[in-house]
């Protein structure tokens, strides 16, 4: 029974590879008979040999011919008397079946001879997708003496879920007499997290609107930020008198505070179309990619920061998480990005955005919808922003068409034109006052936000 691994909340992302390791063994193969077990190339060579120089020294009766096949027929004979009647336990213990990007796990295969009879193992482990396996041969090999444990690992190169095939193993007896054919384990399944990188923001947004959290509100309360100081009112605290001030003044004056709140913030991951090429987490990105490690990212940041954090994926309905707050929500928020793929769905049914939130939007911008989308959250009275997934080298149409297929001046103007529409958009954007920020790891919206709690924080006049 394969038990499960839960993922711990770690620090940071260099802090990753030391998840433990959780092994599944798999039941043993059945025993085999000994016709199971089939003559290698060797003995059969040796067989031949000895058979042939046996006939032709009846038939030409030559005993010097047969004194040279003596080795040739003593290698038969003992092979026949070494025949191996059953195949070895074997075993398969697999390491954490959920890891994240740029970690590595490992496939440990146990092989026990109680015969004593086999002399040689190799294992071989098909790739798996984005499943790097090491060595880059996918092969192990040892002598086999009673016991015998190797090892493949595998390192997670992107993320998603991913069917590892069967683990192959040959076995040869002694002097390479006899062979077993494959022995193929049952597969196993790997979910591989996106990585979060360093992110860090600034300890502002927009409008903190909860009752408990990390964030300096706007209103007067309990907490260790200074505001000001006032005079003393009735119900304030003895330790809360500033008694330097209170000493120059005929009353008495109080520090007053700023409350500390928590907000609401909602990630929009635009994933209905996967644009430039994914080179895994050490090489190029994708705009999926993009998208999918700064939502992790950002989700993880927020999360820490004792906000609630609900994901939308406008590609896809079914990939939505509500709000909510904690570790146990950050898992659930990493399980269903893994999952996110390109869909052209237009229509997604969003959960209801409570006025002050902070909506983050990763999308490339090429669909006019995008915008539509965030005019509602603006008038709503929330805060937007729209953190650009698009990679740098799709800005140029003619490299764009360079990398595509057919007519290379057609895909540029046809390029051109949908960078034409994003431009648009972007410009729709700025009339709304949503910011408009590219991914660049930590700080990528220390900037932005504090511009964003600026405006907020800005008197309004009502009509």
């Amino acid at each position: 029974m394969t038990r499960s691994t839960s993922i711990t909340w770690p620090d940071r992302m260099r802090n990753q590879a030391s998840l433990p390791i959780l092994s599944a063994t798999e039941p043993s193969p059945a025993m085999v008979t000994a016709e199971s077990w089939r003559m290698s190339p060797a003995l059969f060579g040796a067989l031949v040999v000895a058979g042939l120089a046996t006939l032709a020294a009846v038939v030409f009766r030559r005993p010097d011919v047969l004194l040279l096949a003596v080795p040739f027929i003593g290698y038969v004979a003992w092979a026949a008397g070494t025949r191996p009647s059953t195949r070895p336990a074997v075993a398969v213990r697999v390491g954490t079946r959920t890891l994240f990007e740029r970690q590595q796990t490992d496939l440990v295969v146990e092989i026990t001879d109680a015969e004593k009879r086999i002399s040689m193992v190799t294992v071989v482990q098909p790739p798996a997708g984005w499943l790097e396996v090491m060595p880059v041969s996918g092969a192990v090999n040892d002598q086999l003496v009673g016991s015998q444990t190797l090892t493949l690992t595998l390192r997670a190169r992107r993320w998603g879920v991913f069917d590892v095939s069967p683990v192959s193993i040959a076995l040869m007896s002694q002097l390479a007499a006899w062979r077993l054919p494959l022995i193929e384990t049952s597969g196993t399944r790997i979910k591989v997290l996106p990585a979060r990188d360093d992110f860090e923001a600034v300890n502002a947004v927009p409008r903190p609107a909860g009752l408990v959290g990390f964030h300096t509100a706007r209103r007067p309360g309990d907490s260790g930020e200074l505001a000001g100081v006032r005079q003393f009112q009735a119900g304030d605290r003895l330790k809360r008198i500033n008694w330097r001030v209170s000493s120059r003044m005929p009353e008495l004056h109080v520090n007053s505070t700023w409350s500390e709140r928590d907000t609401e913030v909602q990630i929009w991951i635009d994933s209905r179309e996967d644009l430039g090429w994914s080179g895994g987490v050490d090489n190029s990105s994708s705009s999926l990619d993009i998208a999918v490690r700064a939502a992790a990212a950002v989700a993880e940041h927020y999360l820490r920061q004792g906000d609630r954090v609900s994901l939308v994926d406008l590609g896809a309905g079914r990939r939505t998480v509500g709000s909510g707050s904690g570790r146990q929500h950050l898992r659930k928020i990493l399980d269903v990005l893994v999952d996110a793929a390109a869909n052209r769905a237009e229509s997604v049914r969003r959960a209801p955005i409570r006025p002050g939130s902070l909506v983050i939007m990763l999308s490339p911008l090429l669909y006019v919808t995008a915008a539509g989308q965030l005019v509602e959250v603006v008038q709503r009275g929330s805060s937007a922003i729209v953190i650009d997934t698009l990679p740098g080298g799709l800005t140029d149409p003619a490299r764009h068409a360079a990398a595509g297929s057919g007519d290379p001046e057609l895909a540029a103007l046809a390029w051109r034109l949908r960078l034409t529409g994003r431009m648009a958009t972007v410009l729709e954007l700025a009339e709304l006052g949503v910011p408009l920020v590219s991914w660049s790891g930590p700080g990528s919206l220390d900037e932005v936000l504090r511009d964003v709690s600026r405006i907020a924080a800005a008197p309004r006049i009502r009509r």
